[in-house]
């Protein structure tokens, strides 16, 4: 899945300043390499750190391709601890609101409709305890 992720042109999803297209291969990297719970909040917020802002509680254009790896990792892993990690960055960003400064393709309606439809499975709302 890293030659995935490496082959994606991040770049081509612009943002806000605060966007690094260069952050998003590393923290999937990340993700994907957790072993260590006591590890999981860091790589979380990197994770939502390189595909938003969490602190701010928004998502940028990004998150549309990343989804894919982040829910496939979630999906693939042997690892309880990225399993549980991709599973709160996932739940997390179902509640998240669509940031999309200087990006031209799709509105922010368009966005959150978009994630939203890729996320539903995995949030609390779906969730049957």
């Amino acid at each position: 899945m890293k030659e995935e992720i490496a082959s994606v042109d991040w770049s081509s999803f612009t943002g806000p300043p605060t966007y690094d297209a260069e952050s998003v291969p590393s923290a999937l990297y990340s993700l994907i390499e957790l072993d260590d719970s006591s590890k999981a909040e860091e790589v979380g917020n990197g994770l939502m750190n390189a595909l938003g802002n969490n602190h701010a509680g928004v998502y940028y254009p990004v998150l549309l391709k990343a989804l894919d790896f982040i829910i496939a990792i979630a999906n693939r892993t042997n690892s309880k601890a990225c399993k549980i990690c991709a599973l709160a960055v996932i739940n997390d960003f179902y509640y998240f609101e669509p940031d999309v400064e200087g990006y031209g393709a799709c509105t922010a309606e368009e966005l959150k409709k978009a994630v939203l439809e890729k996320l539903a499975p995995y949030s609390d709302e779906s969730i049957e305890f």
